[in-house]
């Protein structure tokens, strides 16, 4: 049977009092992490995409809600810059 993924995570590091855990959310645009205290509020932290359909941070929910960028998920980032770097090497550009 197939395991079903739920959104977000769960992050832990230590302070003074010992470790403590909490909820995190990693943005699907821009990598960020987002943390919140549980479950219930995840939604007051992080929006989803409407495009994608991917968590993201309040940050490039607002961007987008303004129009000032459009949906632009890592991953496509990612496969842009190593296309670009393919195509310099090919000409010579870069060793």
């Amino acid at each position: 049977m197939p395991r079903r993924l739920k959104p977000g995570g769960i992050g832990q590091y230590w302070d003074e009092e010992g470790m403590v855990e909490v909820y995190a959310s990693t943005c699907a645009h821009c990598q960020k992490i987002t943390e919140f205290p549980s479950m219930r509020v995840m939604h007051d932290h992080v929006d989803v995409c409407r495009t994608c359909m991917k968590l993201i941070c309040d940050s490039c929910a607002t961007a987008i809600a303004k129009g000032a960028i459009g949906c632009v998920p890592w991953e496509k980032q990612m496969e842009y810059f190593e296309a670009r770097e393919r195509l310099w090497k090919d000409m010579g550009l870069t060793s």
